[in-house]
């Protein structure tokens, strides 16, 4: 799914537009190959540079191809009983922010919703601080409260049961 935002400092809330335009914030969740293309003919790259969207294991880090820097970044996803991390790319060219992942992202759809007068698709560094921030106040959140459960658990390891010591290996695995 593509969406397009523009926001500029003026007013408090992205508005989604129809076409793409200069400053605009591109977010593509659930990428297909099909918008690599995309991607590719919006921020003048190769499909070769980004073709790793669509690895869900890719590792972090950062790309330059021409003008254009590419981020892959992983990010805190909350699914069943596990936590996760997930992967998103962002994309900074000289004329647009475009993020995108393989399924719904949390972070994206808070920065989205958030009514917030400082940020704008056409400062494209501040937005892309503002999401790296976001991401980084996540994992912080998720490790303190696998720590906080994980302590708990091992205050009462006198009745332990298999139940109890899979939760502390998931809980280990999380941190």
């Amino acid at each position: 799914m593509i969406e397009i935002f523009f926001k500029d400092i003026k007013k408090n809330k992205f508005q989604k537009i129809d076409k793409i335009r200069d400053g605009a914030w591109i977010n593509i969740e659930s990428v297909a190959t099909d918008d690599l293309d995309y991607i590719a003919e919006i921020a003048n790259l190769k499909r070769t540079d980004i073709e790793d969207i669509l690895d869900p294991y890719e590792i972090p880090r950062v790309e330059r191809h021409g003008d254009s820097v590419v981020l892959f970044v992983r990010d805190v996803s909350s699914g069943g009983d596990y936590d996760y991390t997930k992967s998103l790319a962002i994309i900074i060219t000289d004329r647009y922010f475009i993020t995108a992942s393989l399924s719904k992202n949390r972070t994206i759809r808070a920065m989205i919703n958030n009514e917030d007068d400082v940020l704008s698709t056409t400062q494209r560094t501040k937005l892309l601080i503002t999401l790296l921030l976001l991401i980084s106040k996540n994992y912080t959140k998720e490790i303190k409260n696998a720590k906080a459960e994980l302590s708990l658990q091992k205050k009462s390891l006198n009745n332990v049961d298999n139940t109890e010591i899979v939760r502390l290996i998931e809980k280990e695995d999380i941190l």
